[in-house]
């Protein structure tokens, strides 16, 4: 399996149409290998990698700030993907958390260019799962899918706050 298909890296600046390219061949690989091996396989299959990447492209923007300040921090580089999302911190005396709203869905975008027609978002379970492994200590929810009808994808980011905050 190409390292390409498998972690999806962002290894030089790509634009919105190589990233929805990289995207839907992702999807389709999924799609063969789950027909294959099923799903759970081939869900884990394409996670190879992916927290180790996930920790090296998001650890450095939440270290030392809020999630809503790091994920923010992120949207110029994401709309040159065609990603258009936002953030709203939710955050709480415990809790450092935000809410994530994407108008653009790579699932959406992904089972269009593949001829899928089943609603699919194996590529935003395989980002938030790598997010899990990589931050043990986030928590991570997919509100809500376009996919599934959703005008809009709504994820909820959240961690403790650490006792020096």
């Amino acid at each position: 399996m190409s390292t390409e298909v498998n972690v999806p890296a962002i290894r030089k600046p790509m634009n919105e149409a190589e990233f929805r390219e990289m995207m839907s061949k992702r999807m389709a690989h999924y799609l063969q290998r789950r027909t294959e091996i099923g799903a759970e396989a081939a869900f884990e299959e394409l996670l190879i990698g992916y927290p180790e990447l996930q920790k090296k492209l998001i650890g450095p923007r939440i270290a030392n700030q809020s999630l809503s300040e790091g994920f923010s921090s992120g949207k110029n580089a994401f709309a040159k993907l065609g990603l258009i999302d936002d953030f709203i911190d939710t955050s709480t005396a415990e809790h450092d958390a935000v809410i994530e709203t994407l108008l653009t869905c790579m699932c959406e975008n992904a089972m269009h260019d593949c001829g899928v027609t089943e609603p699919c978002s194996v590529l935003c379970a395989l980002d938030q799962e790598a997010a899990r492994r990589a931050f043990p200590e986030m928590q991570i929810q997919q509100l809500r899918k376009k996919v599934d009808g959703a005008p809009l994808c709504v994820f909820a980011w959240a961690r403790k706050r650490s006792q020096s905050e």
